[in-house]
């Protein structure tokens, strides 16, 4: 048989269509993949902010060139709330740059344009679970095998070669400061977890090497907050699992969840007892929050701006804190309190979408499928995220970071109409 010309081979090779990584099956999961990527591993501005338009351009175009992706969004509950909300504290933030009157317009009109980025990364997510019959196995392993490599390049230069001056990791990627740093690892640790409980032989023992490398990685961060929050999140998830499905169940777990939100509040508020009972002998992992201080003053502020906030600029006037080091806060403090009356909202609809997921496939024997995988991954991850925005994450809705990973990306996943228990056809609608 004689070989292809240049012309058949151009335009019939295998790489030029479907399993092309940038072919239009597959390009909104390789967005997925290179936002992890800058988050984790790239230390090039330049790369972050090409991910960030990218995202935005990307949604943009498949909004107005995919009517599946449009009658999602317009006729689907769960996809429509979450848009609906984020539109809506996007046109309350342009109300503030408006009519607040303070701070630099330019910086309150780059907060919008990054809440317009969390709505479009929403919609690449969903494409991707649509169009990208690989995609919910192609994400866990991106992310455990990148999270595992980024770990090692910290070890090596913050414990290995800096020793003398090392304190806490961090990521050389976006998320370069520890406490951000934890939560990606932790969403490194999961994703790696998640993974190998369905793959087999030299992958699977891969795996767990590679969330082994990312929980090293997580402890060395010393970040309390997300330490808390990942052995809170495990709790809630071992009860979750097991409850019946229906109403029943779902109100225990949301009981389960309360209570751990509520446990770091409780930590913070016995701070100095409990510092006197474990940490005679010092160190920094006993260090001095000051978060009640830094809440403290939150609160003023919320209280003198409650309609449109003190602006993104705003800052706490407080050396241990420059920003409310609370998620519940700061949405309040920086935009008001209808925004934060809206995130609160996103939060319940991704996780009521998460817990009804969880009962239908299980209630269904697809507990191991690719949908319950990625429901159980979504609810560890939101449980997390809730419990961390308690003492960190004041701004969710700032610049493309560690919070896409573990708090967005879940809130997204639990969103898609594929993860409604059936256990199939993650990628079957017609395009």
């Amino acid at each position: 048989m004689s070989a292809p010309s240049a012309a058949e081979w151009l335009t019939k090779a295998q790489w030029l269509t479907r399993s092309d990584a940038l072919s239009r099956d597959r390009f909104a999961s390789t967005l997925v993949y290179a936002t992890i990527v800058a988050i984790t591993l790239v230390p090039l501005h330049i790369f972050w902010l090409a991910v960030f338009v990218g995202l935005i351009a990307a949604g943009i175009v498949i909004l107005a060139t995919d009517s599946a992706m449009r009658r999602m969004f317009l006729g689907d509950p769960r996809p429509r709330l979450a848009a609906l909300l984020i539109l809506g504290i996007v046109a309350w933030e342009v109300v503030g740059v408006l009519f607040r009157g303070t701070g630099s317009s330019s910086k309150a009109w780059q907060a919008a344009g990054n809440a317009l980025a969390i709505l479009t990364f929403g919609v690449v997510v969903l494409t991707a679970l649509r169009r990208d019959p690989d995609f919910p196995r192609r994400l866990l392993l991106v992310a455990a095998f990148v999270l595992a490599g980024a770990t090692v390049l910290a070890i090596i230069g913050q414990v290995v070669i800096e020793w003398p001056t090392f304190v806490r990791l961090h990521l050389y990627g976006r998320a370069n400061g520890a406490i951000f740093s934890a939560g990606a690892l932790i969403f490194g640790v999961a994703t790696a977890l998640t993974a190998a409980l369905a793959e087999r032989g030299r992958l699977r023992l891969a795996l767990f090497a590679a969330a082994a490398i990312s929980a090293v990685g997580f402890i060395l961060t010393f970040s309390r907050g997300p330490i808390v929050a990942a052995f809170l999140a495990a709790a809630v998830l071992a009860i979750a699992v097991r409850l019946p499905a229906g109403r029943k169940g779902r109100i225990v777990a949301a009981l389960a969840i309360f209570a751990a939100v509520a446990a770091p509040a409780l930590l913070v508020l016995n701070e100095a007892a409990l510092q006197d009972i474990a940490c005679s002998q010092g160190g920094d992992i006993c260090r001095k929050s000051y978060r009640m201080d830094i809440w403290s003053l939150a609160a003023q502020s919320i209280a003198e701006h409650p309609w449109l906030g003190a602006g993104p600029t705003a800052e706490i006037e407080n050396p241990f804190g420059r920003h409310p080091h609370n998620g519940y806060l700061g949405p309040a403090f920086y935009f008001g309190i209808p925004a934060a009356l809206a995130f609160f909202a996103m939060i319940i609809n991704s996780l009521a979408a998460t817990l009804t997921d969880i009962g239908a496939t299980r209630g269904n024997g697809q507990a191991s499928s690719p949908a319950g995988r990625l429901a159980r991954l979504s609810l560890f991850l939101l449980v997390f995220s809730l419990v961390y925005m308690v003492t960190d994450l004041s701004d969710a809705f700032t610049f493309v970071n560690a919070h896409f990973l573990f708090f967005w990306l879940p809130a997204f996943l639990t969103l898609s109409p594929t993860l409604r228990g059936t256990g199939e056809g993650l990628a079957a609608e017609t395009r």
